[in-house]
């Protein structure tokens, strides 16, 4: 469980937090109370899951509720105990985030912006030419939403992209790509914007920003100052 590994690193250099990538805890995680009475050492963690992947993001969104809950009991009874209210101090403050992705838009840019070898002009034809198959009375052979550039499809599943794409991607003289599952950048960068995939840059920054604000608030606490 990724809350035991922690505190088995511990000794050698405090984990203070982490960030999981699609990928949910394991059910015995929900139980662990090994470390109930310290609860402001245990890492935060932000939890970034993709929408299309319902089974991961289902059971994150219930781990990261629970264990919150379970995080502010804790901390109130904590603070009942002692009698004390430090209205300075962060606590009751998540120490889970849960990050969901979303379906991305297949603008001009792209795949230029996914993958830099793809030129900016090469990037605006193959983004056009996924459009284009979302003709009226078509809708049937149509791969990308002309109007919110939102794939219609699950690259994995229907396959017509490619031959929508590969005539580009051939007459290209300064990019390569075979276009095929886990050998193509671009069949790669299309799971993430259909949001299923198994990695994303997506939530990146936020999960960062986020473990950094509330490693701040911890900082601020009375008997970590006096340390």
């Amino acid at each position: 469980a990724m809350q035991q590994v922690a505190r088995q690193h511990a000794s050698f250099r405090p984990l203070a937090g982490y960030v999981s990538e699609i990928m949910a805890p394991r059910d015995e995680d929900d139980t662990d109370t090994s470390a109930k009475d310290h609860d402001d050492e245990q890492p935060l963690g932000a939890f970034i899951t993709m929408d299309r992947d319902s089974s991961t993001r289902e059971r994150v969104e219930e781990f990261v509720k629970t264990q919150n809950q379970r995080h502010h009991d804790t901390q109130q009874q904590q603070e009942q105990k002692q009698a004390r209210n430090d209205k300075d101090s962060p606590q009751g403050q998540d120490i889970y985030k849960h990050i969901p992705v979303g379906p991305l838009p297949i603008s001009p840019m792209f795949f230029h912006e996914r993958i830099p070898t793809i030129s900016t002009f090469l990037s605006e034809r193959l983004a056009y030419a996924l459009r284009q198959t979302d003709k009226e009375g078509s809708s049937s052979l149509a791969i990308v939403n002309k109007t919110s550039l939102e794939l219609l499809v699950d690259p994995r599943r229907q396959r017509t992209w490619k031959d929508v794409l590969r005539p580009l991607v051939e007459a290209a003289s300064n990019y390569h790509d075979t276009l095929e599952a886990d050998h193509s950048a671009i069949s790669e960068v299309l799971n993430v914007a259909w949001s299923k995939h198994e990695m994303t840059r997506d939530g990146v920054a936020e999960s960062l920003e986020w473990l950094l604000s509330r490693y701040e608030d911890r900082l601020q606490q009375p008997e970590l100052k006096q340390q």
